[in-house]
């Protein structure tokens, strides 16, 4: 079993939504159920394996993070969502991306 912390001391995430990069490229589309959109993120930078993972609004800690597996801890990335709910990864060179 996994603990699961992120950057609020003494929280529970709820998480609701996960994607693992499968390349080093590619883009993470994140369904805000909060604002009503989609919003296409770019994954430049972490490599593949990398897991992503979206907080809902539940704990009032809205987020989208990269989750370490041997830790548990959930980093936000630098964005803002009203209340992220399902999340897809699509790697650069796919057909639309």
């Amino acid at each position: 079993m996994l603990s699961l912390t992120d950057n609020v001391a003494g929280n529970v995430p709820p998480i609701d939504g996960m994607a693992v990069a499968t390349a080093e490229r590619g883009t993470l589309y994140v369904v805000d159920a909060g604002a009503g959109t989609i919003t296409a993120l770019s994954t430049r930078g972490w490599p593949a394996g990398t897991v992503f993972v979206g907080e809902p609004s539940d704990n009032g800690n809205p987020l989208i993070g990269t989750l370490n597996l041997f830790t548990g801890k959930i980093t936000p990335l630098g964005n803002t969502f009203g209340s992220p709910k399902g999340l897809l990864f699509i790697p650069s060179g796919h057909p639309g991306n």
